[in-house]
């Protein structure tokens, strides 16, 4: 089988290959499956077809024949994907080193029944048993890569750490390709051939390995992070409970004042001690508080941040104005709805006190739209610096750890909706959508 055919019969395991590499990107397809499925099937059969041509027809060496189909079938597979490159690569370097690997495993097994062949000779043995072994490995590695291949390709989003897997499958693979026999027959001299298993095997262990190791190393550390945020974010709920606390407490010995307060002024008033009433109400209005309890919604425990923040932005002179639909009945934990709210004003509150008093402000609407969506926006004055670390802001604030940032993305995207945030010319605008029709993955 050395003509046309045989070559393209060689080349055939790029298919179970592409498989592989595309099982742990399903989530981070640029197009639909169906198009990407047909797509990559198109390239694929066209590339193999150019590649087996020239290998029968020129005098061209198989693997630089490999490698430039390597190169192609990797190009169009970076472009249908929406990943940072770092990502695309490593995973696809992992598979063709496996492949290349298994491919070896195949020449080793044709080797020993047909010494005499070698690689100008193609075997139908060694093209039944590499279309075998690399369909049989794409089927029983389907499952692990489905699921702990694609929780790493969409979790992990760190360029540099998707590089550090490379170094690994790039030396696997040049390796295998370096020792890859020209004729069999060289394998059975000075015991060629158990050194050639024994360097196989090597290489697979030094794959598997790697890889295994990366995996449970980096999912360690953001299952670690993800802990870490939502130790953070109960901390900022528990603060969030605190303040409503606070005003249900002062509510409650407000109420209870004033009905000893209503006591006196009737016994005054039986009593027609009208100096004794004057004396009461000059002194009750004299410690009366300048802050009275205002219903800026129906939604108590917001209500209370609400006026919490409003006494803030009143002592820091911010012009504070606002748009609150009544938000007594959407399907959003107080917690989650406060913890949102609460920490849109708390970094608003904190990035005014950097700005000049005339230049402070604060603009937060939080409405609902036909029942279905709950819209909060905001945008407050930033004279100070802001910070970025991978491409999302970290805080307004110098010192801060932005966790407030993070815990309304995490609440927002906890219920399918988004967080997304900007600053521009001194003012730091914050979009937030919550759909409300869904349960929040946390309560799941």
């Amino acid at each position: 089988m050395n003509g046309f055919f045989g070559h393209f019969l060689t080349y055939l395991p790029i298919i179970p290959a592409a498989v592989m590499c595309c099982v742990p990107m399903a989530n981070r397809f640029r197009f639909s499956r169906i198009r990407t499925y047909i797509d990559m099937i198109a390239v694929l059969t066209f590339s193999c077809v150019v590649i087996s041509w020239l290998d029968y027809a020129t005098e061209i060496r198989t693997p630089p024949l490999s490698i430039l189909l390597f190169l192609i079938c990797f190009i169009a597979y970076h472009t249908h994907l929406t990943v940072h490159i770092s990502k695309s690569l490593a995973v696809f370097a992992v598979v063709v080193a496996f492949m290349s690997i298994l491919s070896s495993f195949s020449t080793a097994i044709d080797a020993f029944f047909n010494p005499w062949a070698g690689e100008e000779y193609i075997t139908p043995l060694y093209i039944v048993v590499q279309l075998v072994v690399s369909s049989l490995s794409a089927l029983i590695f389907f499952f692990p890569l489905k699921k702990y291949g694609r929780e790493l390709v969409d979790r992990l989003d760190i360029p540099r750490v998707w590089y550090a897997l490379i170094p690994n499958p790039l030396v696997c693979t040049t390796v295998n390709l370096v020792m890859n026999p020209d004729e069999y027959n060289s394998l059975f001299m000075n015991h060629a051939f158990r050194s050639y298993i024994i360097v196989l095997i090597t290489l697979t262990l030094a794959l598997i390995t790697g890889v295994l190791s990366f995996y449970h190393t980096v999912i360690g550390i953001l299952n670690a992070e993800r802990q870490h945020r939502q130790l953070s974010l109960l901390e900022l709920q528990e603060s969030q409970f605190r303040l409503q606390q606070k005003y249900i407490e002062e509510s409650a010995t407000e109420r209870h004042d004033f009905k000893q307060i209503m006591y006196t002024l009737n016994g005054l008033l039986q009593a027609e001690d009208y100096d004794g009433l004057r004396e009461y109400f000059s002194a009750y209005f004299s410690n009366m508080s300048d802050n009275p309890v205002r219903k800026f919604c129906l939604n108590q425990p917001l209500n209370a941040l609400l006026n919490y923040y409003a006494g803030e932005a009143q002592e820091a002179q911010i012009d504070l104005r606002w748009v609150i639909d009544p938000l007594d009945d959407v399907n959003i934990p107080d917690v989650d709805l406060c913890t949102v709210i609460g920490n849109i004003l708390d970094n608003a509150v904190a990035a005014c006190r950097d700005s000049e008093p005339a230049d402070r402000f604060i603009q937060l609407s939080a409405v609902v739209d036909n029942g279905t969506t709950l819209f909060i926006v905001a945008s407050n004055s930033c004279e100070g610096l802001t910070f970025t670390r991978e491409g999302r802001y970290v805080s307004t604030k110098m010192e801060g750890s932005g966790l407030g940032l993070s815990s309304i993305t995490q609440i927002a995207e906890s219920y399918g909706g988004s967080a997304e945030f900007s600053d521009r010319d001194g003012v730091f605008y914050t979009n937030v959508m919550i759909p409300l029709s869904r349960t929040s993955d946390q309560e799941s």
